[in-house]
């Protein structure tokens, strides 16, 4: 994780969760259904 480290706060954790992971399993997601469908997103 790429959270500010010298506020690792819970808000920082949470942003980071928001803006990286969120957006990485939205890719995924979208990959496996573009897979599963044949319909590109």
């Amino acid at each position: 994780m790429t959270y500010d480290r010298r506020k690792p706060s819970f808000e920082a954790i949470l942003f980071d969760l928001d803006g990286t992971l969120l957006d990485s399993f939205e890719q995924h997601w979208r990959a496996l259904v573009a897979a599963l469908t044949d319909f590109d997103f």
